[in-house]
């Protein structure tokens, strides 16, 4: 190597270094000492979604997961129900809420979302799919809204941590 070129590097290395070296670390600091880390639910963007619009039906969540809030309109065009397989094997979906308007939950539209916790299901909807929200293993407990009329076959099978169903008795 050329003796320029050397030269060249060694001062990029040091500005980088003098550049580091002043940014100040305050605001990262009392993040690490935190003792509890507080997340909210905040309704994803539009783009997180394939959407049809004809039917209003979300075919595919594409998002990076956490707390989502599905919203109720996409396009302009009102979000009906959850698609087969929309959310299947989101393994960072911690939370979902799904927007009143919507009626149907599909088959496996939540299914193998190992990290779900918690649900919130409108009472708008009618219909729960089959193995919609199979091994959802850190799933504690749903609530049933009144308007469901139906629950799939193994809507909830496998999933292990669910402690607490709540079904009304229409169903």
């Amino acid at each position: 190597m050329s003796k320029n070129f050397m030269k060249k590097t060694l001062a990029g290395i040091f500005a980088l270094v003098i550049v580091a070296s002043s940014t100040p670390i305050a605001p990262f600091v009392s993040v690490m000492n935190s003792n509890s880390i507080t997340a909210s639910a905040e309704t994803a963007s539009e783009t997180d979604f394939d959407f049809d619009a004809s039917s209003g039906t979300i075919t595919k969540y594409t998002g990076t997961g956490g707390d989502v809030e599905i919203p109720s309109k996409i396009g302009g065009v009102a979000v009906t129900s959850i698609g087969e397989s929309a959310f299947k094997s989101c393994l960072n979906l911690t939370s979902v809420t799904i927007p009143e308007g919507v009626t149907s939950i599909g088959d496996y539209a939540f299914m193998s979302c190992s990290n779900l916790v918690s649900v919130t299901i409108p009472e708008s909807v009618t219909s729960i799919g089959d193995w919609a929200f199979m091994s959802c293993s850190s799933l504690a407990s749903v609530t049933i809204p009144e308007g469901v009329t139906s629950i799939g076959d193994h809507a909830f099978m496998s999933c292990s941590n669910l402690a607490s169903v709540t079904i009304p008795e229409g169903v």
